[in-house]
């Protein structure tokens, strides 16, 4: 009479979708491009944007130390003891000759004048 009917069988959990190996994972992921704030132009309504005003003044030359040679020198015989400061100078002079034999000529008069 009653047809025998079969227990369902029990529910299995299906696999888990495999996931990438981690060496094939940055070959295949697409990196969307970054994207680059813009420029602040202006803080507020009354200030002029310090990016345009930078912008239009012509670029000068970063001003460095050693632009100004009696700063140098006088930097280097603070630092220096007094017979490394004197090796510095028997080059200094030695490039002068070799380089600037007027200049050289020059100090050689204004220092036998002294």
């Amino acid at each position: 009479m009653f047809a025998k009917t079969e227990a369902p069988a029990a529910p299995t959990a299906s696999p888990a979708p495999a996931l990438p190996d981690a060496a094939a994972a940055p070959a295949e992921r697409v990196q969307a491009p970054e994207s680059i704030p813009e420029p602040r132009t202006s803080g507020g309504a009354g200030e002029i944007g310090t990016a345009n005003a930078e912008a239009a003044l012509p670029k000068q030359p970063k001003r460095l130390p050693y632009d100004d040679a009696f700063y140098c020198v006088h930097h280097l015989h603070q630092k220096m003891d007094a017979e490394t400061f004197v090796q510095g100078a028997r080059v200094w002079i030695d490039v002068l000759r070799e380089q600037h034999p007027d200049a050289y000529e020059a100090l050689l008069t204004e220092s036998g004048a002294r």
